[in-house]
């Protein structure tokens, strides 16, 4: 009965973990509806509600909402103690590697500079951007400026491209 219970325990760890590795990672900016979130479906959940002049970071875990705090930082007037911390460290090909994992789902960006020659001169740019990408990039005359993003990646990836190019 007792090992039942033990390899039953094992089994929930387990699948929890390989679920974390799998869990599709979301971040989403989206600034016309003032939507700034990182999102590991369907677990965490971290956002920017925007108030009035600045706006304050909210997070969710399970579905329970926490509205978060900066706290002041002061400094201790106690002696200094130096700990000896050890850095990651990654090269070039790794990194690029990892970069590479992450997935733009969506992507839409129109900008108006506000300065209509230049404008103008933008146009091409951004038409030959939009076509070569599939994503969607404009220029406007109309004083809107406004970009929408999704990127989306998984914790397994980024560990693979790690591990690969170390």
């Amino acid at each position: 009965m007792m090992i039942q219970i033990l390899l039953l325990i094992t089994a929930i760890i387990f699948c929890i973990i390989i679920y974390a590795l799998f869990a599709p990672l979301l971040l989403e900016i989206d600034t016309s509806n003032y939507v700034y979130q990182f999102r590991i479906v369907p677990i965490f959940k971290m956002w920017w509600v925007k108030d009035e002049l600045f706006g304050h970071p909210e997070m969710s875990v399970f579905g329970i909402n926490k509205k978060l705090q900066f706290s002041d930082y002061k400094k201790k007037s106690t002696t200094l103690k130096t700990k000896k911390t050890t850095h990651l460290k990654l090269n070039v090909k790794c990194l690029f590697s990892i970069i590479k994992t992450f997935k733009i789902k969506k992507c839409t960006v129109s900008i108006d500079t506000g300065n209509m020659p230049l404008n103008g001169m933008l146009f091409p740019f951004m038409y030959l951007t939009s076509s070569l990408t599939g994503k969607t990039f404009h220029i406007n005359f109309t004083g809107q400026n406004e970009v929408v993003l999704t990127i989306k990646n998984n914790a397994f990836s980024i560990l693979r491209a790690y591990i690969i190019n170390k």
